[in-house]
């Protein structure tokens, strides 16, 4: 392939259309020529962090933001959100820990909210890891746990602590190919405390790059590294593989391993709903234990008598069953929810979290022999919400469900603001929760939502990702506007109070249905979103998003992505009003998406409505990333936006 970049112009470009007056941009125009395609890209020097041209744009931009947002408006959300934040905190507090292991179907690039907490190890050292600005790279820092004195600092993207060593002063550590840019593949190190990280020895290196690196040990003590399709015994004294198990899907219940020899593999090699595997780690047998079902399988809890508890997913919701003697029986009573295994301790009281849209945090015991539930404890809220489930028809013809979430009593008619929100990739089911994205000063208002399963999860199976994987992400796109229609249709709402949310892929979903479907929406958030389909694996985390969305250079791929890509096929015509989020520090999905994006949709806009972008200071990736003030900030900015547009009261 031959590449040849160029520079066309500099100039600056000062946009006004209606009565906004965009902030003057610069324009530094380059082509290139990608398989026989020309690009041209007039902002492609927003992706240098560093360009002081870049920041004032910036700092222009929020003005305008700021300016635009009703001030009034924005501070009742701000301290209704604090209030909420507060009260739920304390309720939360002392709260039970999770003993499920969920499986991992996603690489690294998934925009979960991660959460490193303290942990002390060994006799010697405490060791505390705090995310930097909310972001993948991770401050690590090392205490003598006697004195409290700081010992040790390292850097580390993706760190993840295995074990020390018997002296307690050598730790084994998992961690991304490259610390700063995310730009090999991910490794085990081992570090003496003390000594600089740059001689931190190489114990293992993944087979690829977008590989997934976990780390057991056996009931006989074997230390086991699964990378990707296959668990290797391994000596890190000899960083020799002793032997090797092809595994035909993802381990589930890592704590088999310790406990009985087994591994437990969750596979959707054969069927679209999953089986369950065991795999003996001794005889190398391999047994079905849980074939297919008519609701997607999840997970599985091994009981100390050889019962197990399994998890399932229907329409967007779990199930929970009881599986003896190889039959499985549904536990009742926890309809259209998310559902989490507290603690199986005690074999016949089983301790349960449950929540739904409608339904806040419940602690339950269940007991095994009568299948009775017992209510614990219940989170309260200010906010009493109804959550209706309604369904809408995908681009595949799947019949798919979504929940339209509003204040109790609220009547939904043709003026009713709502927000869509939806995902739609990498195997990143809807799990049901009380409080979606702080909503209930919304639904408060009078607003309501819609949370939609899309095309690119795993409610209905492992045909529902494939389907809308690389060029195939059109089908998340126009399923996505299939449920809004849905909803106009019922006389829930109307194109002039539609909006649509969504972050991380859920941005790259907004803006893509935003480029296919402009007349059907009144506003539009997308944050932090992957704008820029044809580059996104040049930067970060991307390089392990290409299984998802497709190898931009490669031919067919490129040829895809060309085609779908928000920021290339951005044109001028009247957009609905849209505010661009992101955030300065988020090294996810970096934000020069967002930038390049926010450019180019003021200059195509056509029409009258505003095009405004927002940068979150000192943030990451997460929304909850950054200060508390201004992760506050952001979801103030984000509500009083959608009232605004979608005529609030």
């Amino acid at each position: 392939m031959r590449t040849n970049l160029f520079f066309l112009s500099i100039l600056m470009c000062g946009l006004s259309y209606a009565k906004y007056d965009y902030p003057l941009v610069k324009k530094n125009t380059q082509t290139e020529r990608r398989f026989g395609v020309e690009i041209k890209d007039d902002f492609k020097w927003m992706e240098n962090a560093s360009d002081p041209d870049l920041w004032d744009w910036i700092e222009e931009q929020q003005a305008l933001t700021t300016n635009f947002l009703d001030k009034k408006l924005t501070q009742d959300f701000y301290l209704d959100l604090s209030m909420l934040r507060k009260d739920i905190k304390a309720q939360e507090s002392g709260g039970a820990k999770l003993i499920t292991a969920k499986p991992s179907h996603a690489p690294l690039f998934r925009p979960d909210e991660k959460e490193i907490k303290d942990e002390s190890v060994k006799e010697k050292y405490t060791i505390e890891a705090q995310d930097v600005q909310g972001g993948d790279l991770s401050r690590v820092k090392i205490f003598d746990k006697s004195s409290g004195k700081l010992k040790d600092i390292i850097l580390v993207k993706f760190f993840e602590l295995i074990k020390w060593s018997e002296d307690g002063e050598e730790l084994l550590y998992i961690t991304d190919g490259d610390e700063r840019t995310g730009a090999g593949r991910p490794r085990i190190l081992k570090h003496k405390v003390g000594e600089a990280q740059s001689e931190d020895e190489l114990i293992y290196k993944a087979s690829k790059i977008n590989s997934e690196l976990s780390v057991f040990e056996s009931q006989d003590k074997t230390t086991y590294i699964m990378d990707t399709d296959f668990l290797l015994a391994f000596d890190f004294m000899t960083k020799s593989i002793q032997k090797k198990f092809k595994l035909n899907g993802k381990i589930i219940f890592p704590e088999s391993l310790k406990s009985h020899n087994l591994a437990y593999t969750l596979s959707f090699e054969k069927e679209n709903n999953g089986e369950i595997y065991s795999l003996n780690l001794s005889t190398s047998e391999l047994k079905l234990v849980v074939p297919a079902q008519d609701f997607v399988l999840q997970e599985l809890v091994l009981l100390s008598n050889g019962d197990s508890l399994v998890l399932g997913h229907r329409d967007g919701s779990s199930e929970l069953y009881h599986l003896k003697d190889g039959m499985l029986q549904k536990i009742p009573g926890l309809q259209d929810g998310f559902i989490e295994l507290l603690s199986t301790e005690d074999l016949f009281k089983i301790k349960i979290r449950f929540q739904s849209y409608s339904t806040p945090k419940t602690i339950y015991e269940l007991d095994l022999f009568s299948k009775e539930l017992k209510q614990i404890s219940q989170l309260k809220y200010p906010v009493e919400v109804e959550a209706e489930k309604v369904y809408y028809t995908a681009t595949n013809g799947q019949k798919a469900a979504m929940w339209v979430l509003k204040k109790k009593g609220t009547a939904l008619t043709e003026k009713t603001p709502m927000i869509l929100y939806g995902y739609g990739g990498f195997f990143v089911n809807q799990n049901p929760s009380y409080n979606p994205f702080e909503i209930l000063p919304w639904l408060n208002r009078g607003g309501a939502m819609a949370v939609v399963v899309l095309p690119g999860a795993l409610e209905y199976g492992y045909e529902w990702n494939k389907f809308a994987r690389k060029g195939g992400r059109i089908n998340s796109f126009d399923s996505f506007a299939n449920a809004g229609k849905e909803l106009i249709s019922r006389g829930m709402t109307s194109e002039k109070h539609l909006g649509m949310f969504g972050g991380s892929n859920g941005g790259l979903l907004v803006a893509g249905t935003l480029e296919r479907h402009p007349d059907l929406f009144k506003a539009a958030v997308p944050m932090v979103g992957v704008l820029d389909l044809l580059n996104f694996n040049l930067f970060t985390a991307g390089k392990y998003w290409v299984e998802e969305y497709g190898q931009p250079f490669t031919p067919n791929d490129f040829k895809e992505l060309l085609a779908i890509s928000p920021y290339h096929n951005l044109k001028p015509r009247n957009y609905p009003s849209v505010m661009v989020m992101t955030a300065e520090f988020d090294d996810r999905v970096v934000p020069m998406h967002s930038f390049k994006y926010a450019a180019k949709l003021q200059e195509m806009q056509q029409g009258d409505a505003p095009i405004l972008l927002y940068t979150k200071e000192w943030g990451g990736h997460s929304r909850k990333s950054g200060s508390e003030r201004q992760s506050l900030l952001m979801m103030s900015a984000i509500y009083t936006f959608f009232g605004q547009e979608l005529g609030l009261n």
